[in-house]
């Protein structure tokens, strides 16, 4: 198969507006290019083939070949495929537009673009039933799909104005959203309201246990015990916090947490286990109806020699047994632990061959036995306490999803020549080990829609 060929059924199966629409014209010009190339030199060479006869010096060749390039009207073969996929791209169209005027000049105004329906939104791939677009890098959205992913979040928004796509997971306010796009009062002056708060769920007070993955260190808003957040912006639990907008919001992660009462810095202190009964020893019964995240522990067992799951899984049960006989009523929500087998740490380790598939067969029976733990018809939690919301989220296909249009093989660094201001939202991992923020804010989603269905 030509290269030309590879490059037009990528186009032709991907979403018109998945990436930039200059990346989508610059591709198909190459393969055009290409395609066109090899046409000539197919001509020409057979056109010199037939010549021959005699040696000739390379230099002599050369020169025959480009006279006779020149001279060649030769187009390639994949001309007509290229240009149906030109032929799908919007064309704009001047429209009545029936928003606020807005402050900036004629040049920076919103320009409505007519799409095809068949297009895809960028942003959840969906159909484009109300097209706009950005007035600052041309990407056409659905007006319904956009404003589901606005999100109060005005520390990000100095770093992604320009690109809603490239950001999209991490939130835009909907001051930010207004600024961007051309929209009637009417809907504008509802964004905050619809959009921010998702209230379907009440949360009154939103508890997390966990390790590295839910450590938002001293920079969270509200009361946090643990050491740094391990990722280039906010975490998962602040960004559940933000979308439930939680009445009160206590964090006991540690990072380098294990299942026990141990941490990887420490002995006796700061393990999962300890978290929850420090915890416990403080409210021996916990009214209301509180939202208590359970992000077990497991993975630093794991990394630092644990080769049976038996001990885990014992810490894990009896840690949520300790939550649940002291919850009256509301929500514990658990979260499975997430397989780092294709972290670049693993990739980089001795034997990481050994050592990804030895974690990956840890985590998938510690796993396994997390719903043993919360669905058993005989012993699970959800049957001993029916009066308790139980919900268990395995958060690896979460993960790998969000993980998916990412660079996942090398952390982020700043020590590279090309690194631009946002290169760092391209990153599934802040370092070796821990995910980014735009990996955290795709599972506080998931989350928040998995209590929304409670």
């Amino acid at each position: 198969m030509y290269r030309s060929d590879a490059v037009i059924r990528v186009e032709d199966l991907t979403a018109l507006h998945r990436g930039a629409d200059e990346l989508y014209q610059k591709a198909l010009d190459e393969a055009e290019k290409l395609d066109n190339q090899l046409a000539m030199d197919q001509e020409v060479l057979i056109a010199l083939h037939e010549k021959g006869g005699r040696a000739q010096r390379l230099e002599k060749l050369k020169e025959q070949y480009e006279k006779e390039c020149a001279k060649s009207n030769a187009v390639g073969r994949s001309s007509a495929a290229i240009a149906k996929l030109r032929s799908r791209r919007p064309k704009p169209v001047e429209v009545e537009s029936t928003s606020v005027q807005p402050s900036t000049s004629a040049e920076e105004e919103m320009a409505v673009v007519e799409v095809v329906r068949s297009h895809r939104d960028p942003l959840g791939g969906g159909l484009i039933k109300d097209p706009v677009k950005s007035k600052h890098c041309g990407h056409v959205y659905d007006r319904t799909t956009l404003q589901q992913y606005i999100r109060e979040n005005q520390e990000r928004r100095n770093a992604c104005y320009q690109c809603p796509y490239s950001l999209y997971q991490t939130g835009l306010s909907s001051e930010f959203f207004a600024e961007l796009f051309e929209i009637p009062s009417s809907i504008s002056c509802c964004v905050q309201s619809s959009l921010t708060r998702p209230r379907e769920f009440r949360c009154q007070s939103l508890i997390v246990f966990g390790d590295s993955l839910s450590d938002d260190g001293v920079e969270a808003v509200g009361e946090s015990h643990g050491f740094t957040r391990n990722s280039n912006g906010k975490i998962w639990p602040e960004y559940v916090e933000k979308m439930l907008q939680c009445d009160e919001f206590i964090n006991y992660a540690y990072s380098g947490a294990k299942s026990s009462i141990d941490n990887f810095y420490f002995d006796g202190w700061s393990g999962v286990s300890w978290q929850v009964q420090r915890y416990l020893e403080n409210h021996l019964n916990l009214n209301g109806e509180p939202l208590i995240i359970f992000q077990t522990g497991g993975v630093v067992d794991y990394f630092t020699g644990e080769k049976d799951a038996t001990t885990v899984v014992a810490n894990i049960e009896a840690s949520i047994e300790n939550i649940t006989k002291t919850m009256d009523s509301g929500t514990l929500f658990v979260l499975t632990l997430l397989d780092l087998g294709s972290s670049p740490g693993v990739r980089a380790a001795e034997e990481s061959a050994d050592l990804q598939q030895r974690l990956g067969e840890l985590v998938a029976e510690t796993n396994r036995h997390l719903s043993r733990i919360v669905f058993d018809s005989e012993r699970g939690a959800r049957q001993l306490y029916p009066k308790l919301r139980i919900r268990l989220l395995d958060i690896n296909p979460v993960v790998m999803e969000a993980m998916n249009s990412l660079n996942s093989s090398e952390p982020f660094t700043f020590h590279n020549a090309n690194v631009r201001p946002r290169s760092i939202y391209g990153y599934a991992y802040h370092d070796l080990w821990n995910p980014s923020t735009i990996v955290h804010y795709a599972l506080a989603e998931e989350i928040v829609k998995q209590l929304q269905d409670l």
